[in-house]
């Protein structure tokens, strides 16, 4: 039975609505007791996700709830900030606005019993489960720096990382907005390798689209502005050669005009049916 330590770091912006239901996601976790604290970093929030949070943790009388308030310097900054804070070995990354299934953790601890080398881990999400990358078991795959640029994969909020490994590589870039978590899969996934457990262990956003709805990833020009600097941060490091480089320019292109037309179609498809309705 593993006896790591973890620290969830939940980053929350204008996060009044659903905080508390990612909070309790993590509280309803059947490895609660592998869970040694809960750190909100309210990134200087707009409405009134400080005093939610704090109602809540008065109210429930949680020992492991840590809320950090800053003034707002996004994701990032508020990522590194929970982590610099934490003092678990191993960090789990979760959104404001997602949610984790209860096996979540254990499933992801009992992978890494049976499997030592593994330094990071995702699950499976909804909505759109995927399973890409290379099989390791029937149940885990793992992704390298070339898998990631053809999907990125697993999402972030599913992650639970070597606290060590986040250390080592300076956290999140708080000078990139955009794709900025991409970033840091990128050097994890060239040095460590990206493993996850296939099984859809999470809910990413309450149903919310992928991209092209809301938040960061609505903005789909930034967005893919993001993913260029992430594979010219590939070829400067070399975890990508010449050839590969201009080959994943091209499919990121691609995928920025796919996703641009697939916006498109959704919105002129929901003009449609208001004008029906």
């Amino acid at each position: 039975m593993s006896d790591i330590i973890i620290s969830v770091v939940i980053p929350a912006y204008n996060a009044e609505k659903t905080i508390i239901d990612a909070i309790q996601s993590v509280e309803k976790q059947t490895r609660y007791d592998l869970i040694k604290e809960i750190i909100i970093v309210n990134d200087g929030s707009a409405d009134n996700t400080e005093a939610v949070v704090e109602q809540y943790k008065q109210e429930t009388d949680s020992k492991k709830l840590v809320l950090i308030s800053q003034v707002n310097q996004g994701v990032s900054a508020a990522r590194n900030a929970g982590i610099e804070k934490s003092t678990g070995d191993w960090i789990a990354l979760l959104d404001s606005d997602d949610i984790w299934f209860p096996e979540k953790i254990e499933k992801q601890v009992n992978a890494i019993d049976q499997h030592p080398e593994i330094s990071c881990i995702g699950t499976g999400a909804l909505p759109g489960n995927a399973n890409p990358g290379i099989k390791l078991t029937d149940e885990i795959y793992y992704m390298t720096t070339k898998r990631l640029f053809i999907k990125y994969w697993p999402h972030t909020p599913s992650l639970l990382i070597k606290k060590s490994i986040l250390v080592s590589i300076g956290g999140f870039d708080t000078s990139q907005f955009y794709a900025e978590d991409g970033k840091v899969m990128v050097e994890v996934a060239a040095k460590h390798y990206i493993y996850y457990v296939v099984e859809a262990l999470m809910d990413c956003g309450h149903g919310k689209a992928t991209f092209g709805e809301s938040g960061l990833s609505g903005n789909l020009l930034e967005m893919h502005r993001g993913c260029l600097k992430n594979i010219q941060f590939a070829r400067k490091e070399g975890f990508i050669n010449p050839l590969d480089y201009y080959l994943f320019v091209i499919f990121e292109d691609i995928k920025y005009f796919r996703r641009v037309l697939v916006v498109k179609g959704k919105k002129a498809l929901a003009k449609k049916r208001a004008k029906q309705q």
